[in-house]
């Protein structure tokens, strides 16, 4: 690819309705891309997920499994064994250890988005886009983009 010729970004809508968010990405990272970020795909696969499995709950299959499941699960309890409470261990770790580890890992992580945040800052004021992906930087953005839809 040449050097010398800036790459054009598309200008793209988040689609979870919370967000709706503009966000940038050039031709070559684009690979259906509908969310801005890795966070707002995780939530709509949740509830995707979340309707899929309500859905699947009111059938009679799944009626059927849960007291499968419910019957296997009382005949292992009727299998079980009570334990004795003198098998148990105290856990003698250092937990003022576990804290300090626990708040540095934080201070470095809040100090690095910082740094990112600025960095972002002073591109958004300088009026350059910038892909989501891979982070190039262009002043020419397309905002008309239409995804071409395979059809059968």
């Amino acid at each position: 690819m040449c050097k010398d010729v800036e790459v054009i970004l598309l200008q793209l809508v988040c689609r979870l309705p919370e967000c709706r968010k503009n966000f940038h990405i050039c031709h070559s990272c684009y690979r259906g891309h509908s969310y801005c970020s890795h966070r707002c795909r995780t939530i709509a696969r949740r509830r995707q997920l979340k309707a899929a499995n309500l859905r699947y709950n009111k059938t009679p299959e799944a009626r059927q499994d849960r007291s499968d499941r419910q019957r296997a699960w009382r005949e292992r309890q009727k299998l079980r064994v009570p334990c004795s409470h003198n098998d148990f261990v105290m856990y003698q770790g250092s937990i003022l250890f576990l804290a300090v580890a626990v708040s540095v890992c934080h201070w470095i992580f809040n100090r690095q988005r910082a740094i990112l945040e600025e960095k972002s800052r002073a591109l958004h004021l300088s009026g350059l886009s910038r892909c989501i992906i891979c982070g190039r930087v262009s002043r020419l953005v397309t905002p008309f983009f239409i995804k071409r839809r395979p059809y059968p």
